[in-house]
């Protein structure tokens, strides 16, 4: 999505072009959550792409990660 919103062709009403960007915050839960808990989480990744400059997407995943299985020695 950022990237499209990146090549859109947009001008002013001079006819000059107007550069657009998008930032997006996203979560990834691995749980029923709230949809205020959910709004909120990203709503915060949002305000953390915007912080790390234009056109950023920052994403939260909250599911865990898969470990290694244990390895045991002979």
């Amino acid at each position: 999505m950022r990237e499209a919103v990146a090549t859109m062709e947009l001008s002013s009403p001079e006819g000059k072009p107007v550069p657009v960007s998008v930032s997006i915050g996203g979560v990834i839960f691995d749980r029923p959550v709230g949809y205020s808990y959910l709004y909120q989480e990203a709503d915060n990744r949002l305000y953390e792409a915007k912080a790390r400059g234009r056109n950023r997407v920052v994403v939260r995943n909250t599911a865990p990660v898969a470990a290694e299985p244990d390895r045991v020695s002979a």
